[in-house]
């Protein structure tokens, strides 16, 4: 079985494609930019206030706690490093409807938001700095990449 016919068939029950598929191409349509992407952010904001990760001492306990709650949500996984600018968060196997053999593009970027929003709140619970935001930077079959760093305050 291939990554993107196990993806296709695993990672979007069934029930729940055509729903979403919908929804986030709704959403890409239908709200300005910002604001689409503000609702989603404060929706991952709301679920990092439910899956609390409890405090940490290392970006390794922090990693290991992420996809314990990713892992038990079969919502993929996480690496963190740091390239020494910023924080560098690599999300694979994520959650997202495909068509036609591929990932849904705006569900893709709706999952990026929605995670824009859980790891600004986890990092921020951890201590990080409540104006430094993650942000998606890459999007694309591979993964979802975000960084977190003071230059990202600065473009916000």
């Amino acid at each position: 079985m291939t990554d993107a016919t196990y993806f296709q068939a695993r990672h979007c029950a069934a029930q729940w494609r055509p729903f979403l598929v919908a929804l986030f191409d709704r959403l890409a349509a239908g709200l300005p930019a910002e604001e689409g992407a503000q609702l989603l952010r404060q929706v991952g904001v709301d679920m990092a206030q439910q899956l609390t990760l409890g405090a940490k001492g290392s970006l390794a306990e922090l990693e290991q706690a992420i996809n314990g709650q990713w892992q038990a949500l079969d919502w993929g996984e996480l690496q963190i490093r740091s390239d020494g600018k910023a924080l560098v968060l690599e999300h694979r196997h994520y959650p997202v409807p495909y068509q036609q053999g591929q990932p849904s593009q705006p569900a893709m970027q709706a999952l990026g938001q929605v995670l824009e929003g859980v790891y600004s709140a986890w990092l921020q619970a951890q201590g990080g700095d409540p104006q430094v935001k993650a942000r998606l930077v890459a999007c694309d079959r591979h993964g979802l990449r975000f960084r977190y760093g003071q230059e990202e305050a600065a473009l916000a």
